[in-house]
């Protein structure tokens, strides 16, 4: 097994310190996690419970490295963060860990995120995962055909304003890009540049770590290439999609229980009658996701 030992008071530096002291070979046996000073043995419920701590910790938007949108309620990079490569690299292992030991997490992440992962290009309509306003200023500007020239009506330059630390400041997207009117010949290039900067370039120092994390736990890159953005996205945190009988068509008992046993027979009774949101707290109860792996 490949163990880590954690206090909960340190949780975020402890894991950095186990995870940075195992050797490669030994990340890839079963992960088994001690909380130091307390007695439970980790049959998978410990190991749950660490990835849903230290993912909750890390993605919170007041610890800075990730910020929720507005518009979409998604988590991004923070390209104004102050902390270490090391720490999103951190990130992109935890979340490569979570995937090789079969435990979703409960997040939040856009679809391009996990086209960025694959490798994938990149569009005006991936900027809609983000904000879906931007997303359709940049269609209106490459659909519009007048009255007017696009630089009269628009009045853009080769520019974007972005968030950084409370103020608002604006960076060029080409060499002397505040001089260089968007016009119609240009605007797809302007687009193109947007999307590059608000997507890439502007998260490179955060998003480029990350990925090298994600990666160390698959060796072969080229497996991943097998799978979809959205397939991607349920390996690591679910699909949100239930199918309750066939959970309850699927169980096993143990403790001299059966299927046809009477308290068995209530329990599921009561699951039936049950909303969507009461299902998923007791998915989540049982299993620690209120999601459904790949398969089922």
């Amino acid at each position: 097994f490949c163990i880590i030992r954690l206090r909960r008071s340190h949780l975020l530096q402890d894991a950095l310190d186990e995870l940075c002291r195992q050797r490669k070979s030994d990340l890839f046996k079963p992960l088994k996690v001690v909380f130091i000073g307390e007695e439970g043995v980790d049959e998978g419920g410990l190991k749950k419970e660490f990835f849903a701590l230290i993912v909750q910790q890390l993605f919170d938007p007041s610890f800075g490295m990730f910020l929720q949108q507005e518009e979409t309620r998604v988590l991004w990079f923070n390209p104004s963060s102050l902390e270490s490569s090391q720490e999103f690299m951190l990130v992109g292992l935890l979340l490569g860990l979570a995937v090789y030991n079969h435990v979703l997490l409960d997040l939040q992440l856009p679809l391009v995120l996990w086209k960025k992962l694959l490798s994938l290009p990149l569009n005006h309509q991936d900027v809609a995962d983000l904000s879906p306003e931007t997303s359709r200023g940049l269609l209106a500007l490459l659909e519009y055909s007048g009255p007017g020239d696009v630089q009269d009506v628009f009045c853009l330059t080769f520019q974007a304003a972005i968030e950084s630390f409370g103020e608002r400041r604006v960076v060029e997207l080409k060499e002397g890009g505040g001089d260089v009117e968007v016009t119609n010949s240009n605007r797809r290039e302007y687009v193109q540049r947007y999307v590059e900067y608000l997507l890439s370039s502007s998260v490179s120092s955060q998003f480029e770590p990350f990925k090298e994390g994600f990666l160390f736990m698959f060796e072969q890159e080229g497996i991943l290439k097998l799978l979809s953005p959205r397939e991607l996205e349920v390996l690591v945190c679910g699909s949100p999609n239930l199918d309750f009988k066939g959970l309850e068509e699927a169980a096993t008992y143990a403790g001299g229980y059966s299927a046809s046993s009477q308290a068995v027979e209530w329990f599921w009774q009561i699951v039936r009658e049950w909303d969507l949101e009461h299902k998923k707290l007791l998915l989540k109860f049982v299993t620690g996701s209120d999601k459904s792996p790949i398969g089922g």
